[in-house]
């Protein structure tokens, strides 16, 4: 007999759209349904009358998630699985979250040693996000350095400077348009500064979850429903920027401190950018140009492949099989 695996989003079509809801909803059980069907049965949906049944609840029904909603699919006899992915909210929600839910799911390694952290009892899962499936296959082009930036142009650090160095392949903030894929093929650079967004970083985390200072906000209620967008509560981005690239063989720009860059990329990597100002930024990829082609450069091509393997569909599928094992 085969395990139900339901991923649950909201009837409302602007969560059902979020990009990592797209991503991490209904792209992620095509792939796996793709490779682990022999034993389990995966659905996508926004139907919550589900029973008997190991229940993914993404970021789109998170993001209105109230608390009879969970006790609804609890009386259900269902295993609750929560994947936050980058969804921010007050850290009492969390703590009422994880009273709730059978365990967590987690799309970066530092939200995982985050939530392992402050619940050491609550199973924890590592699930590295998957790209867009609907990437194309493709060689980069290998003549001269091409750098893109591919994200929201909102999120793009030094976005009005940055035209002089490398083209701005906006991507839209629903899951439904692929029409900017159509120019990965054309770059093979990927340059990923983020503008800061006033979140908090993980050391900030881990002071402000166990500081005395911050208890009243640990505790503070959520009046609408148990989830909210604001950035009262830490946000963490999984590496997608930099797995993408990695799809496309394209060694990223970026700094230590972005998101998971760390745990992926090593310390020798040589296309960290400074985190400085525009100058510096600009200086660093002058010189990132004169060594296209070269040793350093395929250096980074390796490692970029290296990611490739660590955020490929059956590193993913059997991630989440080791998850599920745990549930048998």
């Amino acid at each position: 007999m085969r395990t139900d695996v339901v991923f649950l989003s909201a009837p409302d079509s602007v969560h059902l759209y979020y990009g990592s809801t797209f991503l991490r909803g209904r792209q992620l059980s095509e792939l796996l349904a793709a490779r682990l069907s022999d034993r389990y049965s995966f659905t996508f949906t926004t139907d919550s009358r589900q029973t008997d049944s190991l229940v993914v609840l993404t970021k789109g029904f998170l993001a209105s998630a109230s608390l009879q909603s969970l006790a609804d699919l609890k009386a259900g006899q269902n295993v609750l699985l929560a994947d936050l992915v980058d969804l921010g909210m007050p850290v009492g929600n969390l703590i009422a979250l994880a009273a709730r839910v059978d365990g967590f799911v987690a799309s970066s390694k530092r939200q995982m040693a985050a939530l392992k952290e402050r619940f050491p009892d609550k199973p924890c899962h590592l699930v590295t996000h998957n790209v867009d499936q609907r990437l194309p296959a493709f060689e980069p082009p290998s003549d001269k350095l091409r750098v893109a930036y591919v994200g929201l142009r909102e999120n793009c650090r030094y976005l009005s400077k940055l035209g002089q160095l490398a083209e701005i392949v906006e991507t839209p903030s629903g899951g439904s348009t692929d029409g900017w894929m159509a120019r990965l093929p054309e770059f093979n650079c990927h340059y990923s500064l983020r503008r800061p967004d006033g979140s908090l970083g993980f050391k900030s985390f881990i002071v402000g979850l166990f500081g005395r200072s911050h208890d009243s906000v640990a505790l503070r209620p959520s009046t609408k429903s148990l989830f909210s967008r604001p950035h009262d509560f830490v946000v963490f981005k999984p590496f997608t920027k930099g797995f993408t690239a990695a799809h496309c063989l394209s060694p990223i720009l970026t700094e230590r401190g972005e998101s998971d860059a760390q745990f992926y990329l090593p310390d020798d990597y040589p296309f960290f950018l400074p985190a400085g100002t525009w100058n510096e930024v600009s200086d660093a990829i002058k010189q990132i140009r004169g060594e296209f082609g070269g040793k350093s450069w395929r250096y980074a091509v390796d490692v970029m492949r290296e990611v490739r393997d660590k955020s490929s569909s059956a590193h993913i599928a059997n991630e989440f099989k080791t998850m599920l094992d745990d549930y048998q």
